[in-house]
């Protein structure tokens, strides 16, 4: 038959609707393009793998595998039987909004942050250089030279990111200071699953999500045990594309890929010309923190 890869099911079912007024039937022509194009893309995405998380027509979140895509393509029918993608690519680094795009709420995802220049920035550097930022008064920030915790944009409203309907971690070269800062960091730190517990781990034995002195060239490997550590502790698995790690540190999103992991470089507007340019200045904005798959390096 001309239309043999057609399922007839399919076809039954939209000549009933195209007979109940709901759509209407495609031509010999429209129908081989479609299915060509079907059979193109499932050949292109056999393998179920998450591609965006979006919003649909209606401005709803989705997320969407790129299977599930191609199969929602054959009932997203309009009036010329045009097929439809029903997500919608993640916005920019330099997007604007508030809140920014949210996962979809059946899945576990996680959010890890590097500290020093991510959550905090340069110590006591606000006003007219980091306007976003607050400095924390008394609370001795050691990251880089020594001063007051400043806390950036980002480090004050992780609630109002993606990231607030996920689990949360930290993995950090540094030490996130003494006790104080670490209390400033954790109270601040609030996801799914409520307040991080009061532990805080070294590389060597990750027993919380909240690891420090991980050497940069060794942050995906401790992202790694600490996916390890909420699958054996808290019996929460978590699939590697639903794993988002932000940081400022020039390089630091080498080795993610591999893992399926993704990592966002962040405080691409502000940079420490002091330090080359290597490390943020102001630290991360909320609108960087972006639920998009992949690994995303400042420009």
């Amino acid at each position: 038959s001309r239309h043999a890869p057609v399922d007839t099911g399919l076809l039954t079912s939209l000549l009933e609707r195209a007979s109940s007024g709901e759509a209407k039937v495609a031509s010999d022509r429209e129908l081989e393009e479609t299915v060509s194009r079907k059979a193109s893309h499932d050949d292109r995405n056999s393998k179920e793998r998450p591609s965006h998380i979006g919003r649909n027509q209606d401005n709803q979140v989705t997320g969407t595998t790129t299977t599930e895509a191609a199969n929602q393509d054959w009932l997203s029918w309009d009036s010329a039987f045009q097929a439809t993608a029903v997500t919608t690519p993640c916005g920019s680094a330099n997007t604007t909004n508030k809140v920014t795009q949210r996962p979809p709420a059946e899945s576990s995802c996680l959010c890890i942050f590097d500290v020093d220049r991510t959550l905090t920035g340069s110590q006591d550097l606000a006003g007219s250089t980091c306007p976003r930022n607050r400095v924390v008064q008394g609370v001795k920030d050691p990251a880089y030279r020594t001063g007051n915790l400043t806390l950036s944009a980002l480090g004050q409203a992780v609630n109002r990111t993606f990231c607030a309907q996920c689990h949360l971690g930290v993995v950090s070269a540094g030490s996130a200071g003494g006790s104080a800062e670490r209390g400033q960091l954790r109270a601040l730190l609030q996801g799914s699953g409520g307040l991080l517990p009061g532990t805080w781990s070294s590389p060597e034995m990750v027993n919380s999500p909240l690891v420090v002195g991980c050497p940069d060239a060794r942050k995906a490997t401790c992202v790694a045990d600490l996916v390890d550590w909420y699958k054996q502790s808290k019996n929460i698995e978590i699939k590697p594309w639903d794993v988002f790690f932000f940081d400022d540190h020039r390089g630091n999103t080498r080795g993610f890929a591999e893992r399926g992991y993704n990592a966002r470089q962040v405080s691409c507007e502000s940079r420490d010309a002091s330090m080359g340019g290597v490390v943020g200045l102001c630290g991360a904005l909320p609108e960087e923190i972006i639920g998009e798959r992949g690994v995303r390096n400042c420009k």
